[in-house]
């Protein structure tokens, strides 16, 4: 299995929550099943995607995000040092489409379901896309089971909604909403089945994020 990770995460760093914080409800994220380390258990219950009608949703306190019709929606939070909490614009991310430079389209419907590990996975044709929510943000993820089809270089849109891009720097590419708050999209990860990893540049493209693997990783 090969794969493409990516992290979006709060431009923002949150003070110390204020009393209008709403806490978590473990309840809700809690799943029956084999036993598992306490630490992993704890981290799911809090922080694992739950099915909200059509939606699954997840969040902590630096931001919450919904998941629907195949669209990631990332609102952020920013805590003032009185505690007071700041709502940013919604982010919106998508997965445009997942091609090789030889034209082959990997891409493919949106069915969504969540993980035993709390996380939602989206198939998109010949892979299957994984978001997993963090204390930071959100990982997103690019999984194939075998080679993709096709020759050439691999490369993965992103469309984004609702916020602006600001600029590109070492740690990723910036977005900004009306108010400020906002989120940094990283640079990539491209995993191998034998585990080694390299480095991939997230690049802003005719108004979406275009994350490109060499051909000669993906072959």
């Amino acid at each position: 299995m090969t794969c493409l990770l990516a992290f979006a995460s709060g431009c923002q760093e949150p003070g110390n929550p204020g009393g209008d914080t709403q806490p978590l409800d473990p309840t809700r994220h809690l799943y029956a099943g084999p036993a598992r380390e306490v630490q992993l258990i704890a981290n799911q219950a809090v922080l694992g995607f739950y099915a909200d009608g059509g939606a699954f949703r997840a969040g902590y306190v630096t931001h919450d995000v919904a998941v629907q019709d195949g669209i990631t929606e990332l609102t952020p939070y920013h805590y003032t040092a009185a505690g007071v909490r700041t709502v940013g614009g919604a982010l919106g991310v998508e997965t445009g489409g997942i091609l090789r430079e030889d034209g082959t389209d990997l891409g493919g419907g949106s069915a969504a379901r969540t993980s035993p590990s709390g996380a939602v996975e989206i198939t998109r044709g010949a892979a299957v896309e994984v978001l997993t929510n963090r204390e930071d943000g959100i990982e997103q993820a690019w999984r194939f089971a075998a080679a993709p089809d096709g020759r050439g270089d691999l490369t993965v849109n992103v469309q984004i909604t609702g916020q602006r891009f600001v600029g590109q720097t070492a740690n990723g590419l910036h977005f900004q909403s009306s108010d400020g708050l906002g989120f940094r999209y990283s640079h990539a990860v491209w995993l191998d089945a034998a585990g080694h990893e390299w480095p991939i540049q997230a690049t802003w493209q005719d108004d979406h994020i275009a994350i490109t693997v060499p051909g000669e990783l993906v072959a």
